[in-house]
């Protein structure tokens, strides 16, 4: 299982490959050489392991001063802050399969974004709505056509979304009931506010304000 990040561009560590999990350790690929990363001491470039859920498959780790959870299984892709004269724009980079993740944080937790033209508005599970704080059983109660049928679905307002330099606020979103979508969906509420330019692989967001 692999996971692979592209961190800041203004950031010393380019790549991070994470080969394999143990009891407060981690084997992973830092550009190209590979290090065995130990929960609570200092590692290599900036990047320091700082616990190991070995259960749930997930470390956290400090990539030059910014904390991020990484899962084992999945691919995500930080976010790269870049200057375009003067706006805010964040560069995405897809994964083998042509899809668009990024991490960033809702209401100030990290979370990992799946850039969804597709989706109407941002979209979570209840699960991350209770992590990063959104109490969304008060929001007007509908219902999502999942592949299991119909579930509850929440609408509401979050208070603070930020990827890269790109932040936006009072966002509304949807909030459903159950462990799908496993990753936020990154709708058109937030991209409404950016223009979106693709290369390739490669995906620039350029902040325009909020619609």
């Amino acid at each position: 299982m692999l996971l692979s990040i592209a961190a800041d561009a203004e950031q010393a560590v380019n790549k991070i490959v994470l080969h394999a999990l143990f009891q407060g350790k981690a084997i992973a690929i830092i550009d190209g050489e590979r290090h065995v990363l130990v929960a609570g001491k200092p590692g290599p470039d900036g990047v320091s392991l700082l616990s190991v859920n070995t259960e749930n498959e997930t470390v956290e780790i400090l990539v030059n001063g910014t904390r991020q959870t990484l899962h084992l299984g999945s691919i995500s892709l930080a976010p790269v802050k870049t200057e375009d004269n003067g706006e805010k724009t964040t560069t995405l980079w897809a994964d083998p399969d042509g899809h668009f993740y990024t991490i960033g944080t809702i209401n100030g937790v990290a979370v990992r974004f799946l850039v969804d033209t597709g989706a109407t508005s941002i979209a979570m599970n209840s699960k991350i709505a209770e992590r990063v704080g959104i109490d969304y059983k008060s929001g007007k109660r509908g219902y999502a056509s999942t592949a299991g049928g119909y579930t509850p679905m929440y609408e509401v307002d979050i208070k603070k979304i930020k990827i890269g330099d790109i932040e936006q606020k009072y966002v509304k979103g949807g909030v459903i009931e159950g462990s799908h979508p496993t990753d936020v969906l990154l709708g058109m509420t937030f991209l409404n506010g950016v223009e979106m330019r693709r290369d390739g692989n490669r995906m620039d967001l350029i902040y325009r304000g909020q619609q």
